[in-house]
């Protein structure tokens, strides 16, 4: 439980880090393009100053749907970080921008059309849910692409994409019992549209992180990248061999001192690079059936005791191969 609360956690930060930190940093690299353009207008902008302020933006959320593709790609221990950042870049950025300038080119029609039937604030709820699903499901969608498991982009899109609408929905109507009410009289004062659509999108990332963050790490490997990682592992530890650490085969002796007739070093090397030791485990687990302690305790037999593995390590993994 504390291995799939942690990774939880991890991809709840990783997903508001990025993506709203990448739409954030865009937005107000935007505003400082388009106030140090000459003859500059809020209220009547031209077409041009648009454009140019719109390039920043687009940046942000390339390199916001990149870096959120790259770090859940390393949550689930997957090596293969350009992939899962194209999947994130294509997967946020292109509907966002189009979800973006649909709202802005919808907002003045609803107005006008609905607008006398039903209050701004409810038209408002009545689009940026909608959007907020939209968003969060193609964007974690694209992951499970990217994670090249079909089953899982259709289960990521249903799954977080209703999570995020439904927390932007509580967080809309927990703002409008304190008060933030879009459109009531002062709200452009208070930037309450800006406040609660901040405060909303960043409940919805938290939440559809979560999900995409743990269904990512469920993820199975097929036969041929277990064996393509075990390769690679394998590799690593005949580089330490070589080096002078070791990796026990035969039973230890008793009274068998640690690093006899081999080299011992002053400072403790890494043994595994990050997600390596994932593939340690499943290889040893092939042997026989072992639970978490007996996993470590064979992990630290075999390098005679120069790896001891912390049960944060062994416990997650024996989860997600369950």
């Amino acid at each position: 439980m504390d291995g799939r609360y942690d990774t939880a956690l991890k991809g709840a930060l990783i997903t508001v880090l990025t993506l709203f930190g990448g739409i954030l940093v865009g937005v107000a690299l935007g505003n400082l393009v388009f106030r140090s353009l000459p003859g500059h207008s809020v209220t009547n902008p031209e077409p041009t100053h648009v454009i140019v302020t719109t390039i920043p933006l687009l940046i942000g959320l390339l390199a916001g749907g990149a870096g959120w593709g790259l770090l859940i790609g390393r949550l689930s221990h997957r090596n293969d970080g350009h992939r899962m950042a194209v999947a994130g870049i294509l997967g946020f950025a292109p509907v966002t921008l189009l979800m973006t300038f649909g709202l802005l080119w919808l907002e003045p029609i609803a107005i006008e059309r609905i607008g006398s039937q039903f209050p701004i604030h409810r038209v408002f709820t009545f689009f940026f849910v909608p959007t907020a699903f939209l968003i969060a499901g193609i964007s974690a969608s694209a992951l499970g692409i990217g994670l090249r498991d079909k089953k899982l982009a259709r289960s990521l899109f249903w799954r977080v994409g209703l999570a995020a609408a439904l927390t932007f929905l509580v967080v809309n109507l927990a703002m409008e019992a304190a008060g933030w009410v879009v459109g009531a009289p002062r709200a452009a004062e208070r930037l309450t549209m800006l406040v609660v659509m901040s405060l909303g999108n960043i409940g919805a990332a938290l939440a559809g992180g979560r999900i995409a963050g743990v269904d990512a790490c469920r993820v199975e490997l097929s036969s041929e990248e277990v064996t393509s990682r075990l390769e690679l592992v394998n590799k690593r530890v005949a580089q330490l061999l070589d080096s002078g650490w070791m990796w026990r085969e035969e039973p230890r002796r008793r009274g068998h001192r640690r690093g006899h007739g081999h080299r011992r070093h002053s400072r403790r090397r890494r043994w595994f690079e990050s997600g390596e030791i994932r593939y340690v485990i499943l290889n040893l687990l092939k042997e026989k059936p072992m639970h978490g302690y007996e996993v470590m305790k064979a992990l630290s037999y075999k390098t005679d005791g120069w790896y001891e593995p912390s049960p944060g390590t062994v416990y997650p993994t024996l989860q997600w191969r369950q």
